[in-house]
C-alpha cells in the first residue's frame, strides 16, 4: 500500500509520550473548489452522508454508531475472530511492514485493553480533541495484533487526521480502509472527499464503483468540474485566449446545462479583457438563459456585460430583458435604473448633436422626463449647436419646472431672441430682478437698448424713451444709451431734459461733438430758459464757463481733469495734465547682525508720469536697488547649519551679502473725490529666486476712508527681499511676500476734532518659508488746526500687531523678519503740511511713545526634511534647538519729512528723510528726488509717487 510504511512510522511517533502534539505536521493550503462546486449544486458533505447507509447521515451520528460497535465485549469479538478463517488480507499485510509477528489469536487481556483505548480515543473524539484521539488510535494500530480491531482503530485515527487538516494521511489511511471494504459506503464517501479536495482526479475517478449507484452521478459531476475548474484556472494564468476558448468550446455541454454559472461568468470576462467580445457576448447570453429566478445572478451577469463589452451590446441585453417582461417588481425596478444608466453612459460617450446622441437624449427623456440634467445638457448643446428651436423647446420645460433657476431663464431667454421672440423675451426680463444675477442684468440691459434703438429708428419716441430708460436703471452711466436718450427727448421737443442731459455728456468728455449737441438743445430753450439754465452749467465752450469747471473739479480733488478742461495761465493746475519724468536716489540704513539682519540699501528710482483724460495717470517705472547686509563670517549661522556641524567639509558657498537687483512696476490712479490706484510689478528680478508678481489695489475718499488689497515683497534683509542660497546645501530660500487688505476709516467729530481707525491683515508666504500671517491696528485721535499757510495735526495715537510665529531668523525655513508675537506702541504726534498751489511743499511727521514687543520662542528650523537619526549628537542638538523669545520696553521715535521746491517751470527738487526706532532693530533713510515736467508748471497741485517708492520701504 502507497505511502504506509512513512503512515506507520507517523502513527509510532504520536504514539512516543515525548512528541508533542503541535509537532504534527498541518495540511497543505485550503481549497476552495469542493466549495466552490457545492455552492454551485447547492450540494453539501452532511446530506452526501444523509444518502450512506448508515442509521443517520451526520458525522457525529457516524461517530455514535461506531461507539455503539465497540460496547460489544471483547468475549465477543474474540468468537468472532474464530470463527474467521484467515486474516483480513492487507491488515496482515500492514503487520508484515511492521515487521512483528502476525497473531489472529490475542494474549490475555490484551484485546480488553485495545478496547477500552478505543472507547477513550472516540470519546476525546467526540469532545473535539483530536490531536490526543490520534495519538490514540495510532497506539492501538501500533500495538494490536487483532485485525478487526486495528481497522477500527484505522477508522477512528482516519476521522481524526482529517479533522487536524492533515488530508494526505487521512487520505492514505481511508485508501486502506476502502480497500479493505471496511465500512465501504462511508469510507469511499470520505475517502472521495478527500481526493477532490487535493484535486487527485485521476484517483477519485477509479473510486467511482465504489460508491453507490446514487451517489456516483453526483460525485462524477464533480470530478469533471474540479477537473474544469483547474483547467480553466491554468489556462487563464496563460493569458492565452486561444487555449481558453478552446477549454470553453470543451466544456460547452456545462454551460448548457447551467452548470459552473460563476466560473463561465469570470471567463467571459476574461475573453472579452483577451480580445475576444464575441465569444464573451455569446457566454454571456447563454448564462442569462440560466437561472432564470436568481436575479440577484442576472443583474449580475447585466454588470459584467456593461463593466466588459461596449455600451451598445450592455443596453441591447438588458432592453431584451426588460422586454421579455414578467419579472419580480424588485428587479423590474433595478432593470429600470440600470437602462437608464447604460442610456445616459450612452448619451454622454456619443459626439454632441449627432444623430446618436440626439436620440438616446431623447430616449431619456421619454422614459424620464423629470430628468432635468440631461434635459439640460441637450438644450445648451442644442444652443450651441444653432439649433435653436431644439434649445427652445428644452428650455421652456425646464424654466415651467424650475422658474427660479437662472440658468434655464437664461437659455429660455437668449432662444427666444435666436428664434426671433424679442417680446417673449422682454416679458420673460421685465419679471426677472437685475440684481438678482449679473448676466441676467447684462442681458436685460442688451435687450432694452436693442429694443429702445430699434423704436428710434421707426420714430416711436415714446417706446424708445421708455426702453432707454430701462436700460439706464441697470447701467446708468452708458454713454450710448444716454446719448441716444437725449437724442430722443430732443425729437420730442423736451428740451429742458435733453439740455441737462447733453450737458452732462459734454462734461464726461469735453469732445466737440458733445459741445455741439449742447449748444443746438440749449438753441431750441426759450431765453428765459436758457438763463435759467446757464447758471447750473458746469462747462460751456464760453472760457470763463469753462474756468469755472475746471476750478470745481480741482476742488473736488482732481487737478489733472481741471487741467484737460481748462489750461489757462496762472491756475493751481496749469498743465497737470503734461507728463513727467522723475529720477529719485535713496539710501536706507539698518541696524543688525552683519551678514544677516544688518541692511544698507542704495536704490535709484525712474519713472515716467503719463496723464490721460478724464483723471487718469499710468506710471512706468523701474528701481535699480543695491543691498548689502556687511561681511557675513566664514561659518554664518544660517541655512542648513546643522549639516555643517555634522560635517564642517559640507559647506559649499559663501553666503551672499550683497546683491544687485531691480525692480519694475505699472500704476494706474483715477482721481477725484474716490480716488483708484492699482499697481502690478515684481518682486526683485536678478534675485537668488524666481520672481513673483507684486500688486496693490485701494480705492480711497479723501480724508475719509480707504480700501486696500496688497501683495508685497519684504524689504527687512536680503533673506525676505531677494532670498539666498543655502550655504550648506543646494537649496534656495527666502523672497517673502505679505499678501493682505487694509482698510480705515476718519470720523469727523465737532470741529476741529477727528478719530481714525484702521486695521490690516497680512498673510506672509516664500520660497521654502514657513507660512506666517499678521493682523494689525491702530486708533489715533486729534484735531486740525490752520497754521502758517499750512495743516497741523496734533493728537494720540495706539497702535498694535500681532505676528502667528516668530521667523525672524536666518536658518533654513526662517523668512529673517520682526513677527513679533505682541507689539505695542502708544503716545502722542505732530504733523504739519503746508497747503498746495505753491512752487514748494512740505510734510512733516513726528511721533514718540511708550513701545513695548515681545517675541515667541522658535525652533531654530522651521522646514527640514532630514533625518535627525543619520546626524551626529550635536547636530542633532541643533537641529531639534529652539531660539528663546525676548521681551523689550523702551520709548519708541519716529521722524519722516518731505519736501519739494520747484526751481523753475520745469525742474522740481524734493528730499525725504525718516528715521526709526519702532522695532528691534533702528532704521534711517534719505532720499532726494528730481523731477522734469513737460509742460511749464508753477504751482505744485499734488505730488502723487513723488515720494511713494520710499514709502513703502
Amino acid at each position: 500500500m502507497k505511502k504506509i510504511i512513512n503512515l506507520i512510522f507517523m502513527f509510532m511517533f504520536l504514539s512516543a509520550p515525548d512528541a508533542p502534539a503541535q509537532q504534527m505536521e498541518q495540511a497543505g493550503r485550503q481549497n476552495n473548489i469542493i466549495k466552490d462546486i457545492h455552492r454551485e449544486h447547492d450540494i453539501s458533505f452532511n446530506a452526501i452522508q444523509k444518502d450512506t447507509s448508515e442509521p443517520e447521515g451526520s458525522q457525529r451520528n457516524l461517530l455514535r454508531v461506531i461507539q455503539k460497535e465497540h460496547d460489544i465485549s471483547y468475549e465477543k469479538e474474540h468468537e468472532q475472530d474464530q470463527k474467521k478463517a484467515a486474516p483480513v488480507s492487507g491488515v496482515a499485510t500492514v503487520k508484515d511492514k511492521h515487521k512483528r509477528p502476525v497473531s489472529l489469536k490475542p494474549g490475555a487481556g490484551a484485546g480488553e485493553k485495545h478496547q477500552r483505548r478505543i472507547a477513550d480515543s472516540w470519546k476525546k473524539y467526540e469532545e473535539g480533541k483530536f490531536q490526543e484521539a490520534a495519538g490514540l488510535f495510532s497506539k492501538v494500530v501500533d500495538q494490536t495484533r487483532d485485525p478487526a480491531m486495528k481497522l477500527k482503530a484505522y477508522h477512528g485515527l482516519g476521522l481524526s487526521l482529517k479533522q487536524l487538516g492533515n488530508s494526505s494521511e487521512a487520505q492514505d489511511v481511508f485508501e486502506v480502509l476502502v480497500e479493505q471494504n471496511y465500512k465501504l459506503q462511508e469510507t469511499t464517501a470520505l475517502l472521495m472527499e478527500l481526493l477532490v479536495m487535493s484535486h487527485d482526479w485521476s484517483a477519485a475517478g477509479r473510486y467511482l464503483d465504489k460508491l453507490p449507484e446514487d451517489q456516483k452521478t453526483s460525485w462524477s459531476q464533480k470530478i469533471q468540474e474540479g477537473r474544469f475548474v483547474d483547467e480553466y484556472n491554468a489556462a487563464s494564468e496563460e493569458k492565452d485566449a486561444g487555449n481558453l476558448g478552446v477549454l470553453i468550446n470543451n466544456y460547452r455541454h456545462f454551460l448548457a446545462e447551467c452548470r459552473m454559472t460563476g466560473t463561465f461568468l469570470d471567463a467571459a470576462a476574461v475573453m472579452s479583457r483577451a480580445g475576444e467580445p464575441d465569444h464573451a457576448w455569446g457566454i454571456y447570453n447563454e448564462l442569462l438563459k440560466c437561472r432564470q429566478r436568481d436575479f440577484s445572478f442576472r443583474l449580475q451577469v447585466h454588470h459584467e456585460i456593461e463593466k466588459n463589452l461596449p455600451v451598445k451590446e450592455s443596453l441591447a441585453s438588458v432592453e431584451k430583458e426588460i422586454q421579455t417582461g414578467g419579472w419580480e417588481r424588485e428587479y423590474a425596478d433595478m432593470l429600470s435604473a440600470l437602462h437608464m444608466r447604460l442610456l445616459k453612459k450612452q448619451f454622454l460617450a456619443a459626439e454632441k448633436m449627432s444623430a446618436e446622441y440626439l436620440e438616446t437624449g431623447e430616449n431619456i427623456l421619454d422614459i424620464n422626463p423629470a430628468d432635468h440634467d440631461v434635459r439640460s445638457i441637450l438644450a445648451w448643446d442644442c444652443f450651441n449647436g444653432n439649433d435653436y428651436q431644439c434649445s427652445l423647446r428644452h428650455f421652456e420645460i425646464l424654466n415651467r419646472d424650475d422658474p427660479g433657476n437662472m440658468d434655464y431663464q437664461k437659455g429660455l431667454i437668449y432662444s427666444l431672441i435666436k428664434t426671433g421672440s424679442r417680446d417673449r423675451a422682454l416679458l420673460i426680463l421685465d419679471r426677472a430682478d437685475p440684481g438678482q444675477d449679473h448676466e441676467i442684468a447684462v442681458l436685460r440691459h442688451n435687450l432694452y437698448s436693442i429694443t429702445g434703438e430699434q423704436h428710434y429708428k421707426e420714430n416711436n419716441y415714446k417706446q424708445a424713451e421708455y426702453f432707454l430708460l430701462k436700460a439706464l436703471e441697470i447701467k446708468p452711466q452708458d454713454p450710448n444709451n444716454r446719448t441716444l436718450l437725449a437724442w430722443t427727448y430732443f425729437r420730442q421737443e423736451k428740451y429742458d431734459s435733453a439740455v441737462r442731459l447733453f450737458n452732462e455728456l459734454y462734461m464726461a468728455d469735453k469732445s466737440t461733438e458733445s459741445a455741439g449737441n449742447l449748444m443746438l438743445a440749449f438753441d431750441k430753450l426759450p431765453g428765459d430758459e436758457q438763463a435759467k439754465l446757464l447758471s447750473g452749467l458746469q462747462g460751456d465752450l464760453a472760457p470763463v464757463l469753462l474756468k469755472m469747471a475746471a476750478d470745481r473739479r480741482y476742488d473736488n480733488n482732481a487737478p489733472m481733469t481741471a487741467s484737460y478742461i481748462y489750461n489757462g495761465e496762472g491756475t493751481c493746475y496749469e498743465n497737470c495734465k503734461s507728463p513727467v519724468v522723475g529720477f529719485s536716489g535713496y539710501y536706507r540704513n539698518k541696524t543688525g547682525d552683519s551678514g544677516l539682519s544688518r541692511l544698507t540699501e542704495l536704490s535709484i528710482p525712474l519713472s515716467f508720469h503719463l496723464p490721460v483724460r478724464a483723471g487718469r495717470e499710468w506710471v512706468f517705472s523701474v528701481t535699480h536697488v543695491y543691498l548689502d547686509s556687511g561681511d557675513a563670517p566664514s561659518d554664518v549661522y544660517a541655512g542648513h547649519y546643522f549639516r555643517y556641524i555634522h560635517d564642517s567639509s559640507s559647506k559649499q558657498r559663501h553666503l551672499t551679502d550683497s546683491v544687485m537687483v531691480y525692480e519694475p512696476e505699472i500704476r494706474y490712479r483715477s482721481e477725484g473725490q474716490i480716488e483708484k490706484e492699482f499697481m502690478l510689478g515684481t518682486t526683485p528680478l536678478n534675485g537668488h529666486i524666481d520672481p513673483l508678481p507684486r500688486f496693490m489695489g485701494k480705492i480711497t475718499r479723501k480724508d475719509q476712508w480707504f480700501i486696500q488689497l496688497h501683495q508685497e515683497s519684504v524689504r527687512e534683509s536680503i533673506l525676505s527681499y531677494t532670498g539666498l542660497e543655502d550655504p550648506y546645501s543646494d537649496k534656495k530660500w527666502g523672497r517673502v511676500l505679505k499678501t493682505g487688505a487694509g482698510a480705515g476709516i476718519t470720523f469727523a467729530l465737532a470741529s476741529p476734532y477727528w478719530v481714525s481707525l484702521d486695521a490690516g491683515y497680512d498673510h506672509y508666504w516664500g520660497k521654502n518659508v514657513v507660512k506666517n500671517y499678521s493682523v494689525s491696528g491702530n486708533i489715533s485721535a486729534g484735531r486740525t488746526d490752520s497754521i502758517l499757510n499750512g495743516e497741523a495735526n496734533t493728537g494720540l495715537f495706539i497702535t498694535s500687531r500681532h505676528f502667528n510665529r516668530n521667523t525672524a531668523f536666518f536658518t533654513f525655513g526662517h523668512g529673517g523678519y520682526f513677527s513679533p508675537d505682541r507689539f505695542f506702541i502708544a503716545g502722542p504726534f505732530f504733523r504739519y503740511k503746508t497747503e498746495a498751489c505753491s512752487d514748494f511743499w512740505f510734510d512733516g511727521e513726528v511721533s514718540a511713545g511708550y513701545m513695548y514687543f515681545r517675541t515667541e520662542d522658535a525652533p531654530h528650523y522651521h522646514k527640514v526634511v532630514d533625518s535627525a537619526s543619520l546626524l551626529n549628537s550635536a547636530a542633532q542638538t541643533d537641529l531639534s534647538g529652539e531660539y528663546e523669545g525676548e521681551k523689550k520696553s523702551t520709548l519708541g521715535l519716529n521722524l519722516k519729512l518731505k519736501a519739494v521746491k520747484l526751481i523753475n517751470d520745469y525742474i522740481g527738487i524734493g528730499a525725504y528723510l525718516k528715521g526709526s526706532n519702532s522695532a528691534d532693530f533702528s532704521e534711517f533713510s534719505a532720499g532726494v528726488v528730481l523731477q522734469y515736467y513737460f509742460g511749464p508748471v508753477k504751482m505744485l497741485a499734488h505730488n502723487w509717487d513723488v515720494f511713494q517708492w520710499m514709502e513703502e520701504k
